[in-house]
């Protein structure tokens, strides 16, 4: 194979991954970086609408022994996996650990999100849109902390982590949604791969 043929498919391989991140953002309702992200992040921190409110109140009203048995799987993941590197985060301090509070707070709000549709009939688009918000406000949050700190010393670290978030989309597609995980797994890798290559001996 000569050096064009390898060039174009180097290429081509390039465009599939960006339209891959297009859709993904797209699907998980994530802004992508920019200006757009800046102006939704502005809205965490309100006061969360009635909706909201009843979302977040269902799921804490709830006890383990009385949800479905996935999402009492995916309550254990988000106190042990999720509060472990939750924990690891805290010990490094500074971004990492900013950006791993808003990691927490999208996976607790999917968590109220199934906890909702466990009790409730699928809603209309206008109202799903709602009920994604706090998740997605959550999400944007972790890449706004991942572009604001370009210079830190962790930086690889953040990347890694915001680069995974378009994997939350998974909660607003219906059939064999396991796919889109293992899709935007490798996002995450590539980052993740360099800094234990870098960390692997120190």
């Amino acid at each position: 194979m000569n050096k064009e043929t390898t060039l174009i498919k180097r290429l081509e391989a390039v465009a599939s991954r960006l339209e891959d991140i297009a859709e993904a953002y797209e699907t998980s309702g994530i802004s992508p970086p920019g200006e757009e992200l800046k102006r939704l992040v502005s809205g965490i921190g309100a006061a969360p609408k009635q909706s909201e409110a009843n979302t977040s109140a269902l799921a804490a009203e709830e006890s383990s022994e009385d949800l479905p048995i996935p999402i009492q799987e995916f309550k254990a993941f988000l106190q042990t996996s999720v509060g472990n590197y939750v924990e690891l985060s805290n010990d490094l301090g500074g971004p990492v650990a900013e950006q791993a509070s808003a990691v927490k707070a999208c996976f607790q709000e999917q968590l109220n999100i199934m906890v909702a549709a466990s009790k409730t009939v699928k809603p209309d688009v206008a109202a799903w849109q709602e009920i994604i918000r706090p998740m997605s406000n959550a999400a944007t949050r972790v890449v706004e902390i991942q572009e604001a700190n370009r210079f830190d010393v962790l930086h690889k670290h953040l990347t890694c982590v915001a680069d995974s978030m378009p994997v939350m989309g998974w909660i607003g597609i219906e059939m064999r949604a396991f796919n889109h995980v293992n899709k935007f797994f490798e996002f995450s890798q590539y980052f993740g791969n360099k800094i234990i290559q870098e960390y692997k001996d120190r």
